[in-house]
């Protein structure tokens, strides 16, 4: 198998024409997982796209299986039915918040620009597709692997990785997998994952409540007060900086809104954080009552996060390996009349979370404010010399040219949440400003991928493949 017989099929017109009919047909379904009722456990939407996928699978002569809308798989056998290689993807995606340039849900392909655009089209849809592509390049040349490729469809990735235990409940996991949510070469570690919960008591001193983010795995992008009509006449003799509006609810209450600048939880650098943008507005305008809890709750917050590594906290640390732990405020909500706040945090992997939870804890409880650990999904590292990473690594030097040194990362992916797993691709950089500044990547709007990566790396793909098999 040469490059050329690889590339002769990535990049024929029909490959390309069902690339582009298949990837639309999944970007057009807005599949945020959501709290759903059985069958759909994780709403309709996700459910959508699950069968939509399958379908897919099942059109190009594979076999696909339905998980109870937990997950999907679509197998392609191999000479060995009981030695399995998995690649693990997700079909749910993050919500497309207000701000898009592009349609949101629906494919766009700029050919001026060279990219696909869409929610998805990056993580993971996309690369759910690139793999469903590499899978057809064996089958539709005839070529039977030595073992049975097994792409797994999870419905839950975004929110917490409540999808895969089902399915290890009822199958074997398979003897190694990748999971292309992440960028090339090949992830061997991540960071842990924590997610704190904030009671910083009663919304009072003329503050009726304050809301912000939308997933706790983003900096949040837009954060809203909203504050006692006595209050107006302080707010409207402001003068509001760039990124902060004045407007009236329904309720006839005055709402400060503040727009920040979303990043993933695992690289917050150079974000802006509406809700901690907002929240130093209201202190520096002196609107809050002096005795009041909202305001002594507002000042803890913002110190508690005025950095993303947890100084405020007493969490700051790293290791050699996975580096510096990051922390961000990624929700705010009032509720029952209190502030609530949610906290991710990606710690490194050489480290107990529950020494760091203890000295968190210490701080918000001398605040006189109360904190809970939600959950703590620990790190992992494997060693570069293990030999299915040495055959990945192979893959991604021979079609780019490129040293191929594996890497860690505080982002989370199905490698932490199933057996023997690590993260591969799917594309060139984690971070690309083809779009600007906050736009284009994961969690971004306008999510985008550029064209010539998405070929590249399906053709990787199949090269990684043919190496774990030994061709």
């Amino acid at each position: 198998m040469t490059r050329s017989d690889i590339q002769n099929f990535v990049y024929a017109q029909e490959t390309q024409t069902a690339i582009r009919e298949t990837l639309a047909e999944i970007i057009a379904i807005p599949s945020v997982s959501v709290d759903g009722t059985a069958p759909h456990i994780f709403g309709d939407a996700t459910a959508a796209a699950l069968d939509k996928i399958l379908e897919i699978g099942k059109r190009y002569g594979f076999e696909c299986e339905n998980h109870d809308y937990y997950c999907g798989s679509i197998l392609m056998p191999g000479e060995n039915p009981d030695d399995e290689i998995g690649i693990i993807a997700h079909i749910d995606v993050v919500p497309a918040v207000e701000g898009w340039e592009y349609p949101r849900f629906e494919l766009t392909i700029d050919e001026e620009k060279g990219i696909f655009v869409g929610r998805g089209v990056r993580d993971d849809k996309g690369p759910a597709i690139m793999a469903l592509t590499a899978m057809r390049f064996f089958k539709e040349n005839n070529i039977r692997l030595p073992f049975s490729v097994r792409l797994i469809l999870g419905c839950d990735e975004e929110r917490g990785m409540d999808d895969l235990p089902h399915y290890l409940e009822s199958h074997q996991p398979p003897r190694f997998s990748f999971s292309p949510d992440s960028g090339f070469p090949v992830c061997i570690g991540e960071k842990g994952i924590a997610r704190l919960a904030f009671d910083l008591g009663v919304a009072d001193g003329g503050l009726v409540s304050l809301c912000g983010g939308i997933v706790t795995n983003s900096v949040a992008d837009r954060a809203e007060a909203a504050f006692l009509p006595e209050k107006c006449a302080a707010l409207m003799a402001l003068a509001l900086p760039e990124g902060i509006s004045l407007s009236a609810n329904s309720n006839g209450e005055p709402v400060l809104t503040a727009l920040g600048k979303s990043a993933h939880a695992a690289e917050p650098h150079g974000s802006v954080n509406a809700i901690l943008k907002l929240a130093q507005f209201i202190l520096d305008s002196a609107i809050l009552d002096d005795d009041s809890n909202a305001k002594r709750a507002l000042t803890f917050l913002t110190a508690a996060f005025a950095d993303n590594y947890g100084t405020g906290l007493d969490m700051a640390s790293s290791d050699e390996i996975t580096g510096k732990l990051t922390c961000i405020c990624g929700l705010a909500a009032t509720a029952d009349g209190h502030l609530h706040f949610d906290s991710n945090i990606r710690y490194p992997s050489s480290k107990d979370f529950a020494e760091l939870f203890a000295k968190a804890e210490a701080v918000v409880q001398k605040a006189g404010y109360d904190v809970q650990l939600v959950s703590d999904s620990r790190g992992y590292v494997f060693s570069p010399d293990k030999a299915e990473i040495l055959a990945l690594s192979k893959a991604v030097t021979e079609f780019t040219g490129k040293e191929a040194k594996p890497y860690t990362m505080g982002g989370g992916t199905y490698a932490r949440a199933f057996p023997n797993t690590v993260a591969f691709g799917a594309v060139m950089s984690e971070n690309d400003d083809i779009l600007g500044k906050g736009r284009g990547n994961a969690h971004e709007r306008d999510e985008a991928i550029r064209i010539g990566e998405f070929n590249l790396a399906i053709e990787i793909f199949i090269r990684a493949l043919a190496n774990l098999a030994g061709f």
